[in-house]
């Protein structure tokens, strides 16, 4: 983790009024953890390897009071298979493309997501072993379709969200 900072001075403009006030601003950067591209699987397969990382994820996400998860399959979320799934949660500064558009638009869609993949474990005595969720989704993009049953296109271009 890397701190980044700045002090800032507010000198008064008479010398009747009070002493400078000072003000400190910082900002962590994570420069250790690189974002990885990770499949959602891997993600509910091995949670204790993926957590507190960077990640850009691919799933069906649903939207929905109460079922804000990104699942593997159209079909996990149409039955709430919670299990083949993860809750989301979102940035105040999240980035969609297209450009400010409504998260709500993204539901019901196959989505590429970017956000940091948390998993806790909970005592013995608890009712709930663990949870997985991903947290802080700064980015999130629709997935377009690579194979029409027609043709095919450039499957590179799913994998990456634009400049």
């Amino acid at each position: 983790m890397l701190w980044l900072g700045a002090v800032l001075v507010d000198v008064p403009s008479s010398a009747k009024e009070e002493s400078p006030v000072i003000r400190a601003v910082s900002v962590a950067v994570d420069l250790l953890t690189p974002l990885q591209s990770v499949p959602l699987v891997a993600l509910l397969a091995n949670p204790d390897k993926y957590d507190g990382k960077l990640v850009r994820v691919s799933g069906f996400l649903h939207h929905k009071f109460e079922d804000n998860h990104l699942y593997v399959s159209k079909d996990d979320a149409d039955y709430s298979i919670v299990e083949n799934g993860i809750p989301v949660s979102y940035s105040k500064d999240l980035k969609s493309e297209p450009k400010d558009f409504p998260l709500e638009q993204f539901d019901g869609d196959y989505v590429l997501m970017e956000g940091r993949f948390r998993h806790s474990r909970f005592p013995a005595t608890s009712d709930i072993a663990a949870i997985s969720e991903l947290i802080d989704v700064a980015r999130i993009r629709r997935r377009d379709r690579s194979y029409d049953g027609v043709r095919s296109t450039d499957s590179r271009r799913f994998d990456t969200f634009s400049k």
